[in-house]
């Protein structure tokens, strides 16, 4: 916590009994404070990765092949261009991981198809996008700009150098690029990387070309490299230069080149300062909450009221539980067909359906379905999926 490390530092300060410092005094063992206690950063909404624990998994907890999109854990995209394929997968962690991480849930990785040379423009990786309007406390393009710390837990069976990237999608893209080393095999290790605005004695982010939008667009990301080609990689490492080739640095391992290999994350933390503080664990309702403002699953089992919209087409009215980023699109899973019912009868079966509205303050996304026939203007219906259909509202950065 921030108070403990303020503690902390007053008591490397002085280690006089009764002496006081900062309007803090240590008196036999104990603290007293004889002022307001304002902390630099705040106790609690430090960390600015979402999910950033691995708790929330609405699309998929079971091995899934990673394309370029969000294939399994919430908030964590998943890419792979190579001749090879890994998977992603939710994992349980262990008594003895849980305690030595505090963490119950991590994300897997597994390789399961190889590529031992990895081409110029290809590349494996996994990231995180945070929307500008919730990074202005970095103060980029500012003489302001603030440092920031990176921490999380991380295992793989492969050892060796791996990096992670920030990419700043502001008036100007800038990156920056930082090493880590896993140091021994299958063993959680706790990484700790401190990033400043000015790395390689550089002026890009605390000049005007660092600034960041403050609205709902995808403004910092977080990258976590597996594998990279030489297009997308540089030789430079902790140093900020102009985006776009400097996902990785040509440091980083080929973590495609077995399909004995894994990569487990957890515990992913971006916050202000120099300092990694202590995990902040968020309840699973406000983590989930905060996923579902970029996708939610709508319940179908039970259907949804329909209105005839035209001899064939209708539309629904789906509540969202929190204000979506924006206009979502629809995502139809499992997709087969759905049924419109009129007292219990099978009016018509289609599988065309679309988003044709979203109003933010009433949480409503209005979706427009096609293709039926028998429908009358004005009627109400019945809407059905067939099977394990459901309806996924995507509103992703």
């Amino acid at each position: 916590m921030a108070s403990e490390l303020y503690v902390n530092t007053i008591a490397e300060k002085t280690a006089a009994n009764g002496v006081s410092v900062d309007g803090v005094t240590l008196k036999d063992g104990g603290v007293t404070l004889t002022g307001d206690f304002v902390p630099a950063t705040p106790l609690s909404h430090r960390n600015m990765i979402i999910n950033g624990g691995m708790q929330v998994w609405q699309r998929a907890t079971a091995a899934t092949a990673a394309t370029t999109t969000y294939d399994t854990v919430d908030r964590w995209r998943l890419y792979e261009n190579t001749d090879g394929a890994y998977t992603s997968e939710k994992h349980t962690m262990a008594l003895a991981e849980l305690n030595t991480t505090g963490h119950r849930t991590a994300l897997k990785l597994a390789c399961t198809t190889a590529d031992a040379s990895i081409a110029s423009g290809q590349y494996s990786y996994f990231y995180t996008a945070l929307e500008g309007q919730d990074c202005q406390r970095l103060q980029y393009g500012t003489a302001n700009a603030k440092n920031i710390t990176i921490s999380f837990w991380v295992k793989s069976n492969k050892t060796g150098i791996y990096n992670i990237s920030i990419y700043n999608d502001a008036t100007t893209n800038y990156q920056v690029s930082k090493n880590y080393t896993i140091s021994s095999a299958d063993t959680w290790e706790q990484k700790k990387i401190t990033i400043t605005p000015t790395e390689g004695s550089t002026s890009l982010i605390t000049g005007s070309g660092g600034l960041i939008a403050n609205d709902n667009t995808q403004a910092i990301m977080l990258y976590f490299g597996l594998a990279w080609g030489s297009s997308l990689s540089s030789s430079a490492v902790d140093t900020w230069v102009v985006g776009g080739t400097a996902y990785g640095n040509s440091s980083q391992v080929n973590w495609m080149d077995s399909t004995t290999n894994n990569f487990y994350i957890t515990g992913v933390q971006l916050e202000l300062g120099s300092s990694a503080t202590p995990f902040e664990h968020r309840s699973y309702g406000e983590e989930l909450a905060r996923c579902q403002r970029y996708y939610t699953i709508i319940p179908t089992q039970f259907g949804q009221i329909a209105l005839g919209d035209g001899s064939t087409n209708g539309v629904l009215m789906l509540t969202v539980p929190v204000p979506l980023r924006h206009t979502p699109a629809i995502e139809q899973i499992n997709s087969v067909n759905h049924r419109i019912y009129k007292d219990g009868y099978v009016v018509s079966t289609s599988n065309h359906i679309a988003i044709s509205g979203y109003n933010a303050d009433t949480c409503f996304v209005k979706a427009s379905f096609a293709g039926f026939s028998s429908i009358t203007l004005g009627h109400t219906y019945q809407w059905l999926p067939i099977g394990s259909y459901k309806l996924g509202i995507n509103a992703e950065l």
